[in-house]
């Protein structure tokens, strides 16, 4: 549909669906629905890259910067929600199969 109409619908499907995608259950439920649906996919798009995330900001924790030798108190990550509670589990030693060391 070449209409402004339709370009206006689409628009708002769009935002609609990206509503969705900003809570974290329904994110949660779409990120289980890819780990039982294609298992190396999860692998590859969540689990390698959370706990990639998850090493680089102890990582980051531990870099003193040539400085004395003491882990630094805050480190401050921007990441996806999909990869929240993979980085949450393998920081707070939840695991989940993840190697956060």
């Amino acid at each position: 549909d070449g209409s402004a109409g339709g370009v206006l619908d689409s628009r708002a499907s769009v935002e609609a669906a990206l509503s969705v995608m900003q809570e974290r259950e329904n994110v949660r439920a779409l990120v289980e629905l890819l780990q039982d649906a294609a298992p190396p996919l999860y692998q590859a798009l969540i689990a390698d890259r959370d706990a990639y995330l998850a090493r680089s900001l102890r990582a980051a924790l531990a870099d003193t910067g040539g400085g004395p030798t003491r882990l630094r108190s805050t480190v401050v990550g921007v990441v996806g929600l999909a990869h929240m509670d993979g980085i949450e589990a393998a920081l707070t030693g939840g695991g989940g199969g993840f190697d956060a060391g």
